[in-house]
């Protein structure tokens, strides 16, 4: 089986989880997911695509009816973007076959019947004739060009009791050998504030494959005895037009305009209004109330410009 696309990896698409088992009994279903690079060669344990994987039936079976679901994992949120599922009507004693499955974004949010799975855009019906499919000649030759991880070392038999993977069955009732969590889990992570003063926490909680889900924006800052950098508070004049930044060092600085200019004169404690700049020899122009300077330059023999 080759797994490929034409989402972004790994802007848009971060991971692809592949299960196959028992076309008529989804529960008893195994798979694995691949974490993906667009890095050459891969860092160690991730993937490039296309990935390629063996799909081998149980005992040797080849009438056996394998399903084969394949889920593409948006990289920020692991949320589903998109999903394939094909059915192979047996396989071919002997032989090795390629099934293509391409999570083509014209699929990405289509639903389709249980017996139908999208194809670049449209439901089309999930059974393939396995004789269909092109066959192998020479899988190390087929195969040389692809990740090495991907070409042939990873094995999906179609029954838990040969599954060598860290595997789950695709309704989520169990996570195979070595989940990362228990699904429904979170926990919290409580971290220093800038300057050192007060605490931030933030979050994470366990998806429905054993695996931890993005940690959370961190919440506000507690317990701080100074400002948080880059929030903003009031002039201490009142100045409508301006307002104070917390510091890196989280003091606050001064007063400096929201827009164009301050309404008061800095240095003085008003009126609004009366802050005004020289704009060219004996004229000047005022600070308006929408924070912006007066188009007009007015004349000021006396104003010293």
């Amino acid at each position: 089986m080759v797994v490929d696309s034409d989402y972004r990896v790994p802007v848009e698409l971060g991971e692809v989880r592949v299960f196959a088992g028992p076309a008529d009994n989804p529960e008893d279903r195994r798979g694995q997911g691949f974490v993906l690079t667009s890095i050459e060669p891969p860092p160690a344990g991730t993937h490039r695509l296309p990935l390629s994987l063996v799909v081998t039936p149980r005992g040797g079976d080849s009438d056996r009816r394998v399903a084969v679901m394949v889920e593409g994992l948006a990289s920020a949120s692991r949320d589903v973007l998109v999903q394939s599922t094909r059915v192979l009507d047996g396989f071919r004693p002997g032989d090795t076959i390629v099934l293509p499955i391409f999570l083509s974004r014209n699929c990405g949010g289509v639903a389709c019947d249980a017996d139908r799975t999208c194809i670049d855009g449209r439901c089309e019906s999930v059974e393939i004739d396995p004789s269909s499919l092109r066959l192998v000649e020479d899988p190390n030759e087929e195969f040389r060009s692809l990740d090495p991880r991907d070409a042939g070392d990873a094995t999906i038999p179609d029954a838990a009791e040969d599954a060598p993977m860290d595997v789950r069955p695709p309704d989520g009732g169990t996570c195979g050998a070595s989940p990362e969590c228990t699904p429904g889990a979170s926990e919290s992570d409580v971290q220093p504030c800038a300057c050192g003063s007060g605490t931030q926490t933030r979050t994470r909680t366990c998806d429905s494959t054993c695996r931890w889900r993005p940690w959370s924006e961190p919440s506000a800052c507690t317990g701080t005895t100074g400002c948080v950098p880059g929030d903003t508070t009031d002039c201490e004049n009142g100045d409508s037009c301006g307002h104070r930044v917390c510091q890196a060092d989280c003091t606050w600085g001064d007063c400096e305009p929201i827009l164009e200019c301050l309404r008061i004169m800095p240095g003085t404690s008003g009126p609004e209004g009366n802050n005004w700049r020289c704009c060219g020899t004996r004229s000047w122009q005022f600070c308006l109330s929408t924070c912006r300077w007066s188009l007009d330059c007015a004349r000021c023999p006396t104003c010293g410009c």
